[in-house]
């Protein structure tokens, strides 16, 4: 899961000049049961990355699972594959 952001000018500077935070939160529900808990909860991001260097635009990526459904929902997937000798998980989410 990836999303771009861009900040305003304003908000770049109250990044950088007071210390000022934005936090991206991302959540996959499953549209076609009206869930009102999602599905696939991704780990939050915050933003700028390194305090006094915020940029205009930055590209977010979501792969970092913090929590997906104990039981998916008729159709929802979860696959777990581990990568390489350090044991990294990646996650694959078919709705």
């Amino acid at each position: 899961m990836t999303c771009d952001i861009a900040f305003t000018e304003v908000e770049v500077n109250a990044m950088n000049m007071l210390g000022l935070q934005y936090t991206l939160h991302c959540e996959v529900y499953n549209k076609d049961l009206f869930d009102e808990y999602p599905v696939v909860t991704y780990r939050h991001q915050t933003f700028p990355r390194t305090a006094g260097e915020a940029p205009r635009h930055e590209h977010a990526v979501f792969d970092d699972l913090k929590r997906f459904a104990q039981c998916p929902a008729p159709g929802v997937t979860v696959d777990e594959f581990e990568i390489g000798s350090s044991g990294s998980k990646v996650f694959r989410v078919s709705l």
